[in-house]
């Protein structure tokens, strides 16, 4: 038994302590490429799910329409997942400022209304947001300039802060500021190995069809990793959301996505192949 303690206390303590340090040193010697301009403006579509936002849905598509990019290269569609308040009501009233609304019958989830206008988008990129998070209005262009600094990069993370001061420094505020750390800098010497749910931009070749249970962020970042591409961080793509109150919420929710991350590598599991993706594997075991 006290073997086991032991080696406990050490797995711990690599993940989350030795492991970043080793990231973080690793990240200092590697040189990293920029791109301070965007070379064109691609045609992007924002995916953005919603189920009852009435209380959310219009602050989100004004922070759309704020938003500094061209208006004829990007729109959103919102996809309600069958709403029964007024969510539809209120997208309805900017139809004409490039909002289009999706109605998912009968409600089935994020993935599959992702799956349900999949075949419909024609544009460069394919932008996934939540309803409830709010874009800076820079958010766009800056994603756009880490997407086009390498050919090879199919996904970038972008940066999800929180909206309100109160849950700044609660355990839902630590835990972002953490996990940003960590993709920043996994995202300087490799790859992320998830997107941030609130806001990710991803090749639209690379944006397929996924399971009705998938936890997209995670998933579509594997599915990048696995065709030769790789996923990026960009802590200057900012969208603000309010954080959990409640501890007992935080923690229902983190047990919710660790249970579908499970299932999901069992999807992939050649992902963790250190003969095909050594790197990958290796920051897969550490971080995961």
């Amino acid at each position: 038994m006290i073997y086991l303690f032991v080696i406990s206390i050490f797995i711990l303590c690599y993940h989350l302590f030795i492991y970043p340090f080793i990231i973080t040193l690793i990240s200092k010697l590697k040189k990293q490429k920029s791109n301070s301009t965007i070379k064109y403006f691609p045609s992007i579509t924002i995916l953005c799910p919603a189920y009852n936002e009435e209380k959310e849905i219009e602050n989100k598509i004004i922070s759309f329409l704020n938003l500094d990019y061209p208006k004829d290269k990007i729109e959103m569609w919102v996809i309600s997942d069958d709403s029964t308040d007024k969510t539809n009501e209120i997208v309805e009233k900017y139809s004409n400022q490039n909002v289009n609304l999706f109605i998912q019958k009968p409600r089935k989830g994020k993935p599959s209304g992702h799956n349900m206008v999949e075949p419909f988008i024609k544009s460069d990129y394919v932008l996934s947001t939540d309803a409830n998070s709010i874009f800076d209005p820079q958010a766009i262009n800056e994603i756009v300039k880490v997407m086009q600094s390498d050919e090879k990069i199919g996904i970038v993370s972008g940066n999800l802060k929180p909206g309100n001061s109160l849950n700044k420094d609660s355990g839902e505020g630590l835990y972002w500021k953490y996990e940003s750390f960590i993709k920043q800098q996994e995202s300087k010497i490799h790859s992320i190995l998830g997107s941030n749910g609130s806001i990710f931009l991803i090749k639209r070749e690379l944006f397929t069809q996924i399971h009705p249970a998938s936890a997209d962020d995670f998933e579509r970042t594997l599915f990048v990793l696995e065709n030769g591409f790789v996923g990026k961080y960009c802590s200057s793509s900012i969208v603000y959301e309010d954080m959990t109150e409640k501890p007992t919420e935080e923690l229902k929710r983190k047990i919710r996505i660790i249970s579908r991350e499970w299932f999901i590598l069992e999807r992939h599991l050649k992902i963790l192949n250190p003969f095909k993706f050594f790197i990958t594997s290796v920051m897969m075991f550490s971080h995961k």
